[in-house]
């Protein structure tokens, strides 16, 4: 799992994705967030993007959508469809280099 202190660095700019990240498809992966009480509170998302004459690690932070956040948070949190497989809603779209698509069942679906 990765400290939720170390979200904002991850993936974008990285080389080698972590440890126990779960390969959900299409060239995309997740790492679970888990804050500090061990409740799961979002995901990283990573796939491939250009970078130069190579590639590296490109995707971002998912916060989900959880109980007691304010109003105004809300448009910057996706919802937990299910997590047990996880299905979130809406899509995810990387605005780095456009990777666009859902996790439905367990799985990414591109757009």
């Amino acid at each position: 799992m990765i400290d939720p202190d170390e979200r904002q660095l991850s993936p974008s700019g990285k080389t080698q994705m972590p440890d126990g990240a779960i390969d959900i498809g299409n060239g995309t992966w997740i790492t679970k967030v888990q804050d500090g009480t061990g409740e799961w509170v979002g995901i990283n998302e990573w796939h491939h993007a250009p970078s130069g004459d190579s590639w590296e690690w490109c995707g971002g932070w998912v916060p989900f959508m959880l109980p007691g956040l304010p109003e105004a948070v809300h448009s910057n949190h996706w919802d937990i469809v299910s997590l047990e497989p996880l299905t979130l809603s809406p899509s995810l779209l990387c605005t780095s280099c456009q990777h666009h698509g859902y996790i439905r069942n367990g799985a990414w679906e591109d757009c």
